[in-house]
């Protein structure tokens, strides 16, 4: 069997990964102006879209239009990131705005980041952790206002699921 191509020797890829045979998600938006109601403060509230172009590349993955990413591939171990671009609509004073991710309506785990957000420009913040996915879990992006009632207001957002390699 010829191992080159043109005399130049092919190496070994057997240990290559093919992403495109890996289970992934990646969804974005950008301009959303839509307000995200805060109803208590340091409660945790599920992201509003409207007015944004949201751009989805997956597989074995779903987003629908409420804000639910749905897993419809084997059970697996995925490396989760999520990155917003927000700040909050009340007074100029700093407040604690916060990120994370639940799976089936509930937090993954007990952590979330957090940055101080003066309301007048975006803020950026990044979540990122391991979640164990089963067929037909989803997965949504959740922010909260730590100190106040304030509504928030996420322009951008970006969401990435890569199935782990053992």
């Amino acid at each position: 069997m010829d191992t080159s191509i043109n005399n130049i020797p092919l190496q070994d890829n057997s240990k290559l990964i093919n992403i495109m045979a890996n289970n992934f998600a990646q969804v974005s938006f950008v301009g959303n102006t839509a307000l995200t109601p805060i109803p208590t403060a340091g409660t945790f509230s599920k992201i509003v879209v409207t007015g944004a172009g949201v751009n989805t590349n997956a597989l074995n993955f779903t987003y629908t239009t409420d804000g639910k990413l749905t897993y419809l591939g084997a059970n697996g171990n995925f490396n989760l990131s999520v990155r917003v671009y927000f700040k909050h609509d009340g007074q100029t004073t700093n407040r604690e705005l916060r990120l994370t991710v639940y799976k089936n309506g509930a937090a993954i785990d007990s952590n979330y980041s957090k940055i101080p957000n003066d309301g007048v420009v975006y803020t950026n913040l990044s979540f990122g952790s391991t979640v164990a996915l089963n067929t037909n879990d989803y997965l949504e992006v959740m922010v909260s206002n730590g100190d106040t009632i304030d509504n928030v207001i996420i322009n951008r957002m970006s969401i990435q699921a890569i199935l782990k390699q053992s």
